[in-house]
Protein backbone atom coordinates (compact mmCIF):
# COMPACT_ATOMS: atom_id res chain seq x y z
CA UNK A 1 0.00 0.00 0.00
CA UNK A 2 1.55 3.35 -1.00
CA UNK A 3 1.98 6.04 1.50
CA UNK A 4 -0.36 9.22 0.84
CA UNK A 5 2.10 11.60 2.16
CA UNK A 6 4.30 13.95 -0.08
CA UNK A 7 8.18 13.37 -0.70
CA UNK A 8 10.07 15.49 1.73
CA UNK A 9 13.52 15.82 3.10
CA UNK A 10 15.42 16.38 6.32
CA UNK A 11 19.17 16.87 6.94
CA UNK A 12 21.87 18.13 9.75
CA UNK A 13 24.31 20.20 9.90
CA UNK A 14 26.87 19.07 12.17
CA UNK A 15 29.08 22.10 13.20
CA UNK A 16 30.93 21.39 16.10
CA UNK A 17 31.69 23.68 19.07
CA UNK A 18 34.86 25.48 17.56
CA UNK A 19 33.41 26.10 14.13
CA UNK A 20 31.25 28.17 15.73
CA UNK A 21 33.92 29.91 18.31
CA UNK A 22 35.31 30.36 15.19
CA UNK A 23 32.86 32.55 13.22
CA UNK A 24 32.40 34.00 16.62
CA UNK A 25 35.47 35.17 16.67
CA UNK A 26 36.69 33.72 20.00
CA UNK A 27 40.33 32.10 19.58
CA UNK A 28 39.50 29.20 22.08
CA UNK A 29 38.24 27.60 18.26
CA UNK A 30 42.16 26.50 18.11
CA UNK A 31 41.83 23.58 20.45
CA UNK A 32 39.43 22.77 18.59
CA UNK A 33 36.70 22.08 21.69
CA UNK A 34 34.03 19.50 20.49
CA UNK A 35 30.52 18.30 21.54
CA UNK A 36 29.98 15.90 18.86
CA UNK A 37 30.12 12.62 21.99
CA UNK A 38 27.02 14.17 23.40
CA UNK A 39 24.98 15.74 20.57
CA UNK A 40 25.92 12.19 18.02
CA UNK A 41 24.34 9.38 20.33
CA UNK A 42 21.25 12.17 20.93
CA UNK A 43 20.62 12.24 17.11
CA UNK A 44 21.01 8.76 16.62
CA UNK A 45 18.27 8.02 19.05
CA UNK A 46 16.14 11.18 17.64
CA UNK A 47 15.80 9.34 14.29
CA UNK A 48 15.37 5.68 15.30
CA UNK A 49 12.20 6.80 16.76
CA UNK A 50 10.73 7.77 13.49
CA UNK A 51 12.83 5.45 11.22
CA UNK A 52 14.02 8.40 9.48
CA UNK A 53 17.49 8.13 7.56
CA UNK A 54 18.66 11.82 7.04
CA UNK A 55 21.47 13.51 5.42
CA UNK A 56 24.23 14.72 7.59
CA UNK A 57 26.25 17.34 6.63
CA UNK A 58 30.27 16.84 7.76
CA UNK A 59 32.81 19.10 7.97
CA UNK A 60 36.16 17.56 7.42
CA UNK A 61 38.15 18.72 10.38
CA UNK A 62 36.03 17.01 12.45
CA UNK A 63 37.29 13.88 10.62
CA UNK A 64 40.66 14.38 12.20
CA UNK A 65 39.40 14.37 15.82
CA UNK A 66 38.13 10.61 17.46
CA UNK A 67 34.76 11.69 18.73
CA UNK A 68 34.15 13.43 14.99
CA UNK A 69 35.40 9.76 13.52
CA UNK A 70 33.24 7.34 15.64
CA UNK A 71 29.92 9.75 15.17
CA UNK A 72 30.33 9.79 11.37
CA UNK A 73 31.25 6.23 11.19
CA UNK A 74 27.92 5.34 13.26
CA UNK A 75 25.95 7.90 11.03
CA UNK A 76 27.48 5.74 8.13
CA UNK A 77 26.42 2.51 9.53
CA UNK A 78 23.08 3.17 10.01
CA UNK A 79 22.63 4.27 6.18
CA UNK A 80 22.20 7.99 6.46
CA UNK A 81 23.55 9.80 3.61
CA UNK A 82 27.23 12.00 4.49
CA UNK A 83 27.42 14.60 2.54
CA UNK A 84 30.22 17.62 2.19
CA UNK A 85 30.24 20.83 4.21
CA UNK A 86 33.26 22.11 3.30
CA UNK A 87 36.39 21.05 5.24
CA UNK A 88 36.88 23.98 7.46
CA UNK A 89 33.39 25.72 7.97
CA UNK A 90 35.07 28.80 6.92
CA UNK A 91 33.10 32.00 7.14
CA UNK A 92 34.65 33.90 4.26
CA UNK A 93 34.22 30.45 1.90
CA UNK A 94 32.39 32.93 -0.95
CA UNK A 95 35.03 34.86 -0.86
CA UNK A 96 37.76 32.23 -1.72
CA UNK A 97 39.33 31.95 -5.13
CA UNK A 98 38.23 28.90 -7.36
CA UNK A 99 41.58 27.19 -6.37
CA UNK A 100 41.17 27.64 -2.58
CA UNK A 101 36.98 26.61 -2.60
CA UNK A 102 37.90 23.67 -5.22
CA UNK A 103 40.40 22.31 -2.40
CA UNK A 104 38.16 22.74 0.33
CA UNK A 105 35.22 20.94 -1.39
CA UNK A 106 38.00 17.96 -2.18
CA UNK A 107 39.27 17.37 0.75
CA UNK A 108 36.48 17.15 2.51
CA UNK A 109 35.46 14.59 0.37
CA UNK A 110 38.64 13.00 0.08
CA UNK A 111 38.13 12.66 4.30
CA UNK A 112 34.43 11.16 3.90
CA UNK A 113 35.68 8.61 1.26
CA UNK A 114 38.31 7.86 3.08
CA UNK A 115 35.94 6.83 6.48
CA UNK A 116 32.68 5.81 4.75
CA UNK A 117 33.79 4.20 1.72
CA UNK A 118 31.71 6.17 -0.32
CA UNK A 119 32.27 9.84 -2.27
CA UNK A 120 29.42 12.57 -1.09
CA UNK A 121 27.39 13.61 -4.00
CA UNK A 122 25.81 16.44 -2.15
CA UNK A 123 27.06 19.54 -0.74
CA UNK A 124 25.98 22.71 1.58
CA UNK A 125 28.62 25.75 2.02
CA UNK A 126 29.21 26.73 5.14
CA UNK A 127 26.42 29.63 6.39
CA UNK A 128 24.49 28.87 3.20
CA UNK A 129 27.36 30.63 0.93
CA UNK A 130 26.73 29.95 -2.17
CA UNK A 131 27.61 31.42 -5.42
CA UNK A 132 28.14 30.71 -9.73
CA UNK A 133 31.50 30.15 -9.04
CA UNK A 134 30.95 27.34 -6.38
CA UNK A 135 28.42 25.64 -8.31
CA UNK A 136 30.31 25.29 -11.41
CA UNK A 137 33.22 23.26 -9.00
CA UNK A 138 30.23 21.11 -7.72
CA UNK A 139 29.29 20.20 -11.34
CA UNK A 140 33.15 19.69 -12.64
CA UNK A 141 33.39 17.62 -9.47
CA UNK A 142 30.59 14.90 -10.44
CA UNK A 143 28.09 16.24 -7.74
CA UNK A 144 24.44 15.79 -8.05
CA UNK A 145 23.21 18.28 -5.98
CA UNK A 146 23.94 21.40 -4.15
CA UNK A 147 21.42 22.36 -0.77
CA UNK A 148 23.05 25.67 0.20
CA UNK A 149 20.02 28.32 -0.70
CA UNK A 150 18.60 29.80 1.95
CA UNK A 151 15.56 31.66 0.75
CA UNK A 152 15.02 33.95 3.57
CA UNK A 153 14.13 37.53 4.11
CA UNK A 154 15.89 37.90 7.22
CA UNK A 155 19.56 36.71 6.16
CA UNK A 156 21.29 40.15 6.47
CA UNK A 157 19.63 40.64 9.88
CA UNK A 158 20.49 37.72 10.64
CA UNK A 159 24.04 38.69 9.90
CA UNK A 160 24.10 42.55 11.35
CA UNK A 161 22.69 40.80 14.25
CA UNK A 162 25.96 38.13 14.47
CA UNK A 163 28.27 40.54 13.44
CA UNK A 164 27.34 43.24 16.17
CA UNK A 165 27.84 40.40 18.99
CA UNK A 166 30.82 38.87 17.66
CA UNK A 167 34.45 39.10 18.60
CA UNK A 168 35.89 40.28 15.25
CA UNK A 169 38.30 42.45 13.74
CA UNK A 170 36.65 44.89 10.96
CA UNK A 171 38.49 43.21 8.29
CA UNK A 172 37.00 39.54 9.71
CA UNK A 173 33.63 41.21 9.83
CA UNK A 174 34.28 42.07 6.22
CA UNK A 175 34.68 38.97 5.49
CA UNK A 176 31.88 37.26 6.67
CA UNK A 177 29.62 39.62 4.87
CA UNK A 178 28.32 36.95 2.72
CA UNK A 179 26.97 35.11 5.89
CA UNK A 180 23.12 33.49 5.44
CA UNK A 181 22.86 35.44 2.14
CA UNK A 182 21.57 39.14 0.61
CA UNK A 183 18.23 40.39 0.50
CA UNK A 184 17.83 38.65 -3.35
CA UNK A 185 17.75 35.52 -1.37
CA UNK A 186 14.02 35.93 -0.30
CA UNK A 187 13.18 35.47 -4.65
CA UNK A 188 15.21 32.84 -4.58
CA UNK A 189 13.15 29.66 -5.77
CA UNK A 190 11.21 27.67 -2.69
CA UNK A 191 11.08 24.02 -3.77
CA UNK A 192 13.55 21.80 -5.48
CA UNK A 193 15.08 22.93 -8.74
CA UNK A 194 18.03 22.72 -11.60
CA UNK A 195 19.94 25.49 -11.26
CA UNK A 196 21.66 26.43 -14.61
CA UNK A 197 25.26 27.65 -14.79
CA UNK A 198 26.37 27.83 -18.38
CA UNK A 199 25.94 25.12 -20.03
CA UNK A 200 25.61 22.75 -17.27
CA UNK A 201 23.03 22.75 -14.43
CA UNK A 202 23.38 21.38 -10.93
CA UNK A 203 19.63 20.47 -8.94
CA UNK A 204 19.01 22.63 -6.08
CA UNK A 205 17.35 21.68 -3.09
CA UNK A 206 16.87 25.04 -0.96
CA UNK A 207 16.30 24.83 2.87
CA UNK A 208 12.80 25.31 3.20
CA UNK A 209 11.81 28.57 4.50
CA UNK A 210 7.96 29.91 4.98
CA UNK A 211 5.89 30.07 1.87
CA UNK A 212 5.07 34.37 1.04
CA UNK A 213 6.73 35.58 4.19
CA UNK A 214 10.13 33.40 3.48
CA UNK A 215 10.76 33.32 7.41
CA UNK A 216 13.04 30.47 8.89
CA UNK A 217 11.13 26.84 9.69
CA UNK A 218 14.50 25.21 10.70
CA UNK A 219 14.66 23.82 14.05
CA UNK A 220 17.04 25.98 15.71
CA UNK A 221 14.58 29.45 14.68
CA UNK A 222 11.82 27.40 15.89
CA UNK A 223 13.91 26.21 19.20
CA UNK A 224 14.31 30.02 19.73
CA UNK A 225 11.07 30.98 19.55
CA UNK A 226 10.31 28.05 21.65
CA UNK A 227 12.51 29.64 24.54
CA UNK A 228 9.91 32.28 24.75
CA UNK A 229 7.00 30.57 24.83
CA UNK A 230 6.39 26.78 22.85
CA UNK A 231 2.55 27.85 22.55
CA UNK A 232 4.09 30.91 20.24
CA UNK A 233 6.48 28.29 18.56
CA UNK A 234 3.68 25.61 18.09
CA UNK A 235 1.30 28.60 16.64
CA UNK A 236 4.57 30.16 14.27
CA UNK A 237 4.89 25.96 13.10
CA UNK A 238 1.28 25.45 12.21
CA UNK A 239 0.81 29.06 10.37
CA UNK A 240 4.01 27.20 8.17
CA UNK A 241 2.33 24.00 7.73
CA UNK A 242 -0.75 25.37 6.55
CA UNK A 243 1.14 27.70 3.82
CA UNK A 244 3.29 24.49 2.77
CA UNK A 245 0.12 22.80 1.98
CA UNK A 246 -1.40 25.02 0.49
CA UNK A 247 1.20 26.11 -1.80
CA UNK A 248 2.48 22.34 -2.54
CA UNK A 249 6.05 23.49 -1.68
CA UNK A 250 8.01 20.35 -0.47
CA UNK A 251 9.53 20.90 2.61
CA UNK A 252 13.16 20.33 3.06
CA UNK A 253 13.76 19.85 6.73
CA UNK A 254 17.10 21.52 8.85
CA UNK A 255 18.54 20.57 12.08
CA UNK A 256 21.71 21.33 13.95
CA UNK A 257 24.06 19.36 16.35
CA UNK A 258 23.07 22.08 18.52
CA UNK A 259 18.74 21.27 18.66
CA UNK A 260 20.40 18.19 20.45
CA UNK A 261 22.12 20.31 23.31
CA UNK A 262 21.19 22.47 26.19
CA UNK A 263 22.14 24.69 28.74
CA UNK A 264 22.51 21.58 31.25
CA UNK A 265 25.62 20.56 28.91
CA UNK A 266 28.86 21.75 28.29
CA UNK A 267 30.80 22.86 25.88
CA UNK A 268 28.34 24.70 24.16
CA UNK A 269 28.32 27.80 22.37
CA UNK A 270 26.07 29.74 24.78
CA UNK A 271 25.71 32.83 22.42
CA UNK A 272 23.58 30.91 19.92
CA UNK A 273 19.56 31.08 20.42
CA UNK A 274 18.02 28.06 21.03
CA UNK A 275 20.17 27.37 23.93
CA UNK A 276 18.68 28.68 27.08
CA UNK A 277 16.58 25.34 28.18
CA UNK A 278 18.01 21.94 29.24
CA UNK A 279 18.35 19.21 26.19
CA UNK A 280 15.96 16.90 27.44
CA UNK A 281 13.42 20.03 26.79
CA UNK A 282 14.57 21.12 23.44
CA UNK A 283 14.08 16.76 22.06
CA UNK A 284 10.95 16.65 23.60
CA UNK A 285 9.73 19.83 21.53
CA UNK A 286 11.92 18.59 17.91
CA UNK A 287 9.36 15.26 18.50
CA UNK A 288 6.50 17.20 18.92
CA UNK A 289 7.34 19.84 15.40
CA UNK A 290 8.72 16.43 13.54
CA UNK A 291 6.11 14.25 14.03
CA UNK A 292 3.33 17.08 13.09
CA UNK A 293 5.59 17.56 9.62
CA UNK A 294 5.44 13.38 9.54
CA UNK A 295 1.21 13.63 9.31
CA UNK A 296 1.91 15.16 6.02
CA UNK A 297 5.09 14.19 4.96
CA UNK A 298 7.20 11.29 4.02
CA UNK A 299 10.52 11.92 4.88
CA UNK A 300 13.99 10.86 3.69
CA UNK A 301 17.64 12.05 3.21
CA UNK A 302 18.41 14.79 0.26
CA UNK A 303 20.10 12.01 -2.24
CA UNK A 304 16.75 9.92 -2.16
CA UNK A 305 14.90 13.39 -3.93
CA UNK A 306 17.31 13.70 -7.13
Amino acid sequence: MTSKRNAASVSLDLDNHWAYLRTHGDEGWRDFPSYLSVAAPRIVDFFAESGVKPTIFIVGKDLELNDGQEAVSTFAQLGYEIANHSDNHRADFHSLDEQEIAAEITSCAQKITSLTGRKPVGFRGPSFQISEKIAKILISEGYRYDASSYPTSIGPLARAYHLFHANLTLAEKRAQRHLFGGFRSAFAPLDIHRWVVEDSSIVEIPVTTMPLLRLPIHFTYLNFLADKSETLAILYLNFALMLLRATGVRPSLLLHATDFLGCDDNPIPKFLPGMKRPHQDKIKFLSRVFSRFEKHYEFSGLEALV
